[in-house]
């Protein structure tokens, strides 16, 4: 495989990620800054503008919120893994670990917290095999309604994933997509404003 493939495939993994990010970010309601890509260092630097100050009054919000911040983390990874409108999960699983190693770390911990909140139970009377259960159990809901939001709003995603990639391209491997220039794209007029 040439390099010019190897940093296409790179270029649409990245655009991808990223984009995922961004749409499922504004279908729960965090408001955004855009999305930036470098893809010119020796590490890729790309950022989904995602705004994440929020008051948070009650415990059924903070609840909620960190449901929904865990759904953004995990949509990066299912959007690289669409296929055909799908999301493959084993393949999710993989860009997950790979490719979103932050995502997965930060994911982990929120759904540690999300634990903590939702079983008010003395941990020291449970075994390490049931919080591990229920952290799962809480895992496991929030990847399906993730992947839920990802496979219906995969034509917004691939469309505006293929608009960053052509940018990207372009410039040399720099994109910089305003949050103004997203608003003037006809399907996101349609989809969000």
């Amino acid at each position: 495989m040439n390099n010019l493939l190897i940093d296409r495939l790179n270029t649409n993994r990245v655009a991808l990620h990223e984009v995922g990010h961004y749409i499922i970010a504004r279908v729960l309601g965090f408001r955004t800054q855009g999305i930036k890509v470098n893809l010119n260092d020796s590490e890729n630097e790309a950022a989904s503008g995602i705004i994440l100050v929020k008051p948070l009054v009650s415990t059924q919000e903070i609840i909620n919120y960190l449901e929904k911040r865990v759904q953004v983390l995990f949509s990066g990874a299912l959007s690289e893994a669409i296929v055909n409108g799908k999301v493959d999960e084993d393949k999710a699983c993989v860009c997950l670990k790979k490719n979103g190693k932050d995502d997965y770390s930060k994911a982990r911990e929120l759904i540690q917290l999300l634990r903590n909140i939702i079983y008010l139970d003395n941990c020291s009377d449970l075994s390490m095999k049931d919080t591990d259960q229920q952290i799962q159990q809480i895992s496991d809901a929030l990847w399906e309604k993730a992947i839920m939001h990802v496979e219906s709003e995969y034509t917004n995603i691939a469309g505006l994933s293929d608009n960053l990639e052509s940018i990207i391209i372009k410039s040399g491997g720099k994109a910089e997509l305003t949050e103004n220039y997203i608003n003037n794209l006809p399907a996101i007029r349609v989809r969000f404003l």
